[in-house]
């Protein structure tokens, strides 16, 4: 019991219900914003491999060129993105008078410009129809993998993509609202009650999702593609995208505590690390130089998966709740005088000892 009221200070139920009502709203407007990507390609995979796998590779060119940049930039600024996306052509909008403003002659900043990018085009169709008319790129654009593997890893992709939609991301939205909302209050327990209640709510729903994905991976594939050969590889490949699924479904929960915290740079560095230098690479050589193929790509993100669960288990459970109250308050500026519902704004240079529950924070 004592273990008990430690890890759940308020209660696991009470703080349960919170986390659910919180989550839900979050997970169904994940759901329906990322949905569309999975449909369009089900459809598409009715059509044949070829056209499976074709969209599959414009969907992740997409995410990895364009959205991924600009969702990453949207949590800075919406003006940043705008200035990512139109510096270009506002640019050449305005280049004529830009160049008749530095003092270029009006015929050449009128007309240089056009006759070169004139010459540029030519340049670039005649190296098309030289590449077309050579056949050259039959030997040089037909890829690594093939069409199959290619369509069986945009199943994978997107399967798991919805389930981590579905509910470690809304999940772990919602447990870093609580712990940000406690941590602001000057709350130093019920932080670790809604760390703790988020955790195994969504260990619990992953366990779940791991025994319906490996009860179905033979008729979820169907659903994408009707080519026996995709469904039939995409149905041995199902236990590599299961594995990593798991365990970045725990890295999910975990991020989230980071992020309430305001520990973001510390967990920018571990996925950095982790992803990009062990499980990246990993991947790669496992798919390439060995003949797993697509799963050993899921194989070796999932090594990379494991070492940040780790490092972001390793964090969360040296969480000092106290001191990141204290943190907190820094970092918003207010001092609390007495209770959580009497605060004065001043600036705080030094904060030697830390609040608790009630309020008391001296600085």
């Amino acid at each position: 019991m004592e273990c008990y009221y430690r890890l759940f200070p308020n209660g696991f139920w009470s703080e349960f219900k919170a986390l659910v009502l919180l989550a839900i709203p979050i997970m169904l407007t994940c759901l329906a914003e990322d949905i569309l990507a999975p449909i369009s390609l089900i459809f598409c995979g009715r059509l044949g491999k070829s056209e499976l796998a074709s969209a599959g590779l414009a969907v992740s060119i997409f995410h990895v060129a364009g959205f991924s940049i600009i969702m990453g930039l949207l949590t800075a600024a919406l003006s940043i993105i705008f200035l990512c996306c139109l510096p270009c052509v506002a640019i050449y909008f305005c280049m004529e008078p830009l160049l008749l403003a530095t003092g270029q002659p009006p015929h050449i900043a009128k007309g240089s410009s056009i006759s070169q990018s004139l010459g540029f085009l030519t340049q670039a169709l005649s190296l098309l129809v030289y590449i077309i008319c050579s056949n050259m790129y039959r030997k040089t654009w037909n890829g690594i993998l093939g069409e199959k593997d290619l369509a069986v890893q945009t199943i994978l992709n997107n399967v798991e993509s919805v389930v981590y939609v579905l509910f470690p991301l809304g999940f772990a939205i919602a447990t870093t609202i609580r712990i940000g909302q406690f941590l602001g209050a000057n709350d130093n327990v019920t932080p670790r009650s809604a760390a703790c209640v988020g955790f195994i709510v969504v260990l619990a729903a992953d366990t779940i999702t791991v025994v319906l994905l490996t009860a179905l991976r033979g008729e979820i594939p169907k659903m994408f593609s009707s080519d026996p050969g995709v469904i039939e590889m995409a149905k041995d490949y199902f236990p590599s995208m299961i594995t990593f699924q798991f365990v970045d479904a725990i890295n999910g929960i975990n991020m989230g505590i980071v992020r309430g915290v305001g520990k973001q740079k510390i967990g920018a560095v571990v996925c950095c690390f982790c992803m990009y230098l062990i499980g990246g690479p990993a991947g790669l050589c496992f798919m390439f130089l060995t003949k797993l193929g697509v799963s050993g790509f899921w194989w070796g993100l999932s090594i990379g998966a494991f070492a940040q669960a780790v490092a972001y288990s390793v964090i969360c459970v040296r969480i000092d709740w106290t001191k990141e109250c204290g943190r907190a308050a820094k970092r918003t500026i207010i001092h609390f005088v007495g209770s959580t519902n009497a605060i004065e704004i001043e600036n705080i240079d030094s904060a030697p000892e830390y609040g608790s529950r009630d309020g008391e924070c001296a600085f």
